[in-house]
């Protein structure tokens, strides 16, 4: 008997196919909205509670007399802890690629703090002048930590492939850095709330005091702008497009009942009851929910993250939602007594 009702369940959608095809775009519409502004709150409420401390250097001298002590002592600290990225024009000139380098814990499961960063159409060079390399996979690497220091991956991780150094370069002198390039390095070192909170950015101050390099410090305040903007405006009409949503499917259900009122008729005196037809009608939301579930893990490349959870919670929301649609149109219309008659 259910399977019965599930294959009529089914043939009601073939017969409404431009309606279920409709509520599945609504849906999907609702879904991509929240899913992903979701997961922009999120990003935004992290980085709100971060401190974000960032430095501006001044070299005073042309001839920086103590390049060696300073890059001794950011070298020193930064094994420590810290974050930044910078170029080399010696290991670009000898490597004969253009190589950013990232030092930092950038890598999920590895104690690894040097990584090379290079165009993918410059890996197979690459590869014949360095005979012992490791390619670092994308799913390693901690964007979070990559944002800090303005690389998104989420946008650059199809052109750059990262790679793990030779364990010879691991100092700061091996690079032959030159005075413009320390500076930028010490431009873009950042740090974690963990390491402002144990004084790490102290430290590197007095790396390089009283050095040829004046620096001021700078604390960025937090733009709260993207959370404000979710929480007033995205939220809201997510809100409006369900209700309306709610009303055009019970308005669908309503005509679906008037529509098959003879259908129903037959099922009734043959011994059907109102959970026969609750789950006919069943069949259309779950298809829905399927429907929708495929299409938003198909645009978030099938990840495991806070999309897929966010995917699964909205459509079990979805599902409850109209099923409950459905049981108050049963209840309401009263379809047992009715359909017999109006005995």
């Amino acid at each position: 008997m259910v399977i019965d009702n599930i294959k009529l369940g089914f043939r009601d959608i073939k017969r409404n196919t431009r309606i279920f095809i409709l509520f599945g775009l609504l849906i999907l519409s609702i879904s991509v909205v929240l899913s992903f502004s979701t997961y922009a709150l999120n990003l935004a409420l992290k980085e709100s509670k971060d401190t974000e401390v960032s430095y501006f250097a001044i070299p005073v001298s042309y001839e920086m007399k103590d390049f060696i002590k300073v890059e001794d002592g950011v070298d020193k600290l930064l094994k420590k802890g810290g974050y930044t990225k910078f170029v080399s024009e010696y290991v670009n000139e000898e490597k004969g690629i253009f190589i950013q380098i990232f030092i930092g814990k950038f890598q999920k499961s590895s104690e690894n703090r040097v990584l090379f960063a290079i165009n993918s159409e410059d890996l197979e060079l690459f590869k014949q002048k360095e005979k012992t390399l490791k390619v670092v996979s994308a799913d390693e690497l901690d964007k979070i930590k990559f944002k800090t220091v303005g690389v998104d991956l989420e946008i650059d991780d199809d052109n750059l492939v990262f790679l793990e150094v030779a364990k010879k370069e691991t100092s700061l002198s091996d690079f032959k850095l030159n005075p413009a390039e320390l500076k930028d390095l010490i431009e873009g070192t950042k740090f974690t709330d963990k390491e402002l909170k144990n004084g790490l950015d102290e430290e590197f101050e007095k790396a390089i005091l009283n050095s040829d390099i004046v620096f001021k410090k700078h604390i960025n305040s937090v733009n709260m702008t993207d959370v404000d903007f979710i929480l007033k405006y995205i939220y809201f009409y997510v809100f409006l497009l369900l209700l309306a949503f709610l009303l055009s499917f019970g308005i669908f259900i309503k005509n679906l009942y008037k529509r098959l009122l003879r259908e129903y008729k037959i099922h009734i005196i043959c011994g059907a009851t109102k959970k026969s037809i609750f789950i006919r009608n069943s069949v259309f939301v779950l298809s829905l929910a399927v429907f929708n579930f495929m299409i938003i893990n198909f645009l978030n490349r099938f990840n495991y993250d806070i999309i897929f959870f966010l995917n699964i919670g909205l459509n079990i929301v979805f599902v409850l939602l109209l099923e409950f649609v459905i049981l108050n149109m049963l209840i309401r219309e009263d379809l047992s007594t009715t359909l017999m008659g109006g005995e």
